[in-house]
């Protein structure tokens, strides 16, 4: 693997156009790969940040190598909508429609104008999404479908593969395996680490990762959900022009790269220990990264596989 060039990668990318696509994870990329550009001297530079909110799109321009940097945020790729209920109001928090034969027709409207395009998507169709109290509904056709959640994925997944192979869409496309979790044992917390306070991780939200880890028994939990939908996704899109760019197991391996507890701070919920006298003020997170961090190995995969793309150039 090659360490991100930030001169290097204004070499291969003069001239054109990138696109990040996916959910929070995607997003998590996006502003690592800008941090990384950012650090090939241009400093003092002009740029213009781009953000067009009608259709989900934000981005930063560079004409000093004349290179765009754009994320679409679509978390399941395909076409997807809320579930209301017949008044209109939200049902089931985090719940959708997900149209597994279409494609989002907003990144579709604008797909064929880009060099590079690069796609996520895995924790979104997890079941145990936060403030999700109803389970997803799958479309094909128009009619429900009962499949499984790996197995909606995947069918999503073929569609997006589908439709790169059969549009006007000239560019190169990508995909970053899904981004590990570690959530413990269980699903759960772990207990017995302290954070001043004599906060336990189970207060504060964190997994318990103070290290990296030599094994992955203690969070077989969450990184077999990982794993499973690694080999689905590699599976899929196996035999179709969307290039299988693997940053699952280097991420598994690095549980204290997320931001835990320092996600959020919740200012007028207490500060009362673990003893049902108080919420803790902590907000954890063990799914999204800090920055500088693990998303950082996923621009030196990426830098890589632009390396070795002989379209590229």
């Amino acid at each position: 693997m090659s360490y991100f060039s930030a001169s290097g990668f204004k070499y291969i990318m003069k001239n054109k156009k990138m696109l990040l696509v996916g959910d929070s994870m995607m997003s998590n990329f996006h502003e690592a790969l800008l941090c990384a550009i950012h650090t090939g001297g241009f400093r003092g530079q002009p740029y213009t940040v781009d953000i067009r909110m009608s259709n989900s799109i934000k981005g930063m321009r560079f004409p000093a190598f004349s290179f765009s940097l754009e994320y679409y945020n679509s978390p399941y790729i395909v076409q997807s909508r809320r579930q209301t209920t017949n008044g209109g109001s939200k049902r089931g928090g985090h719940a959708f429609e997900v149209n597994l034969d279409k494609m989002d027709p907003g990144l579709e409207s604008v797909l064929g104008g880009y060099d590079v395009v690069v796609f996520a998507s895995g924790v979104w169709w997890l079941q145990n999404v936060p403030r999700r109290t109803q389970p997803n509904i799958f479309l094909v056709n128009g009619q429900e479908r009962n499949l499984s959640n790996i197995a909606a994925h995947q069918w999503g997944l073929s569609t997006v593969a589908s439709y790169i192979k059969n549009s006007n869409f000239r560019g190169v496309p990508m995909f970053l395996s899904f981004s590990p979790a570690h959530s413990g044992a269980r699903g759960k917390p772990q207990k017995g680490v302290m954070l001043g306070r004599g906060s336990h991780a189970d207060w504060l939200g964190a997994c318990g990762a103070w290290g990296p880890i030599f094994s992955t028994k203690k969070y077989s939990y969450s990184l077999d959900t990982a794993n499973e939908y690694r080999d689905a996704q590699k599976s899929t899109l196996s035999g179709t022009p969307i290039r299988f760019v693997g940053v699952t197991d280097l991420s598994a391996i690095r549980p204290d790269g997320h931001l835990g507890p320092w996600h959020e701070w919740r200012e007028n919920r207490g500060s009362k220990s673990p003893g049902g006298q108080g919420e803790s003020p902590f907000k954890g997170d063990c799914t999204h990264w800090c920055l500088p961090g693990v998303p950082d190995a996923w621009v030196d995969m990426l830098y890589t596989h632009l390396l070795l793309e002989p379209t590229i150039f």
